[in-house]
């Protein structure tokens, strides 16, 4: 049996570790996004290396700050991609990076023998109102999932997709709340029927042997990306940067997703439970998903950023 019998959480803000989560995230840990902390744009990764690195460290300081951008502006093509930063963006990454080395420090506190090797997810908010503070949560991640889970298809592609809000972490309950029995996912279609990405994920789905996902006119996440530009190339696998639609679904040989939490996950079955009558896709686990996801934890072992190791005050520190 797992060592622990609870959830744990450990917690900063702006780079001082604050302890232990509240009994609310400890209980669903949704609630950070959603009720402990104000509206900001956030970015979730990995550890690796007994939580002493991140996988692409770079990929998320830029993710926050091009999201606080979009949300600052009045719409998304308004928003300023500068590599320039200003001093107020330097002055919260700097915090960023520190309230991640803290998170992780407070979560190190809570854990129990046997989970001393174990790795993390870090979920890093910025707020949208200054002055800006940084709060980052660090929890456990789970075990690998030989299975696969059901998602199903909904239409209603998210409003400035190309930004992590925590706006819509509260805005997807709907989804969650109407999802089928034994549907983990909601895989969020435009009109015309393309699947976009998930709720909580990026979608791949291999047709006809080659891999397709939707363009960039979703939010693309880090594994996404690694899954692109490193694990394709690796193990020579034709992409198309195109979103899938429900009437190739007859020629879909498989599909997973991915995202910070979870690595990746098999899908085994779709659902599509607004068109009436729409037969359950089912899905096969193929030899070439099986690669990609060693592969993709491979590079997250391999070419994670080290962090520094948090230098612990003394001195009482205020509860998140």
């Amino acid at each position: 049996m797992m060592a622990g019998n609870r959830n744990k959480f450990g917690v900063s803000r702006n780079g001082v570790a604050c302890g232990e989560a509240s009994a609310a995230v400890r209980e669903q840990m949704s609630s950070f996004l959603t009720t402990e902390v104000p509206r900001g744009a956030y970015t979730a990764m990995r550890t690796s290396r007994k939580r002493s690195a991140v996988f692409l460290l770079d990929f998320h300081k830029k993710r926050l700050v091009d999201s606080h951008r979009i949300l600052l502006a009045k719409d998304e093509n308004s928003a300023s991609f500068s590599d320039q930063l200003a001093t107020t963006e330097e002055s919260f990454l700097q915090l960023a990076v520190k309230s991640i080395s803290a998170s992780i420090y407070s979560l190190n506190e809570l854990l129990e023998k046997g989970e001393e090797d174990r790795e993390a997810m870090v979920t890093v908010v910025v707020t949208l109102s200054e002055p800006y503070e940084v709060h980052a949560l660090a929890s456990l991640l789970p075990d690998f999932r030989e299975g696969g889970i059901g998602v199903e298809v909904r239409t209603g592609p998210r409003s400035r997709p190309k930004a992590k809000d925590t706006q819509w972490a509260i805005t997807r309950k709907h989804w969650e709340n109407i999802r089928l029995p034994g549907v983990e996912e909601t895989i969020l279609a435009d009109e015309d029927g393309h699947l976009l990405e998930g709720a909580t994920s990026n979608l791949f789905i291999f047709i006809d042997d080659v891999l397709y996902t939707a363009p960039d006119v979703i939010l693309p996440g880090h594994l996404r990306e690694a899954i692109i530009d490193r694990v394709c190339p690796m193990l020579d696998i034709p992409l198309r940067m195109e979103a899938p639609t429900l009437e190739s679904s007859s020629r879909w040989q498989g599909g997973f997703i991915t995202n910070a939490r979870r690595l990746l996950d098999v899908v085994s079955f779709v659902k599509v439970p607004e068109v009436e009558g729409a037969p359950e896709v089912n899905l096969q686990t193929t030899q070439l998903t099986r690669q990609i996801r060693a592969q993709l934890a491979a590079l997250v072992e391999d070419s994670s950023d080290p962090i520094s190791t948090y230098e612990h005050c003394t001195s009482p520190q205020p509860k998140h």
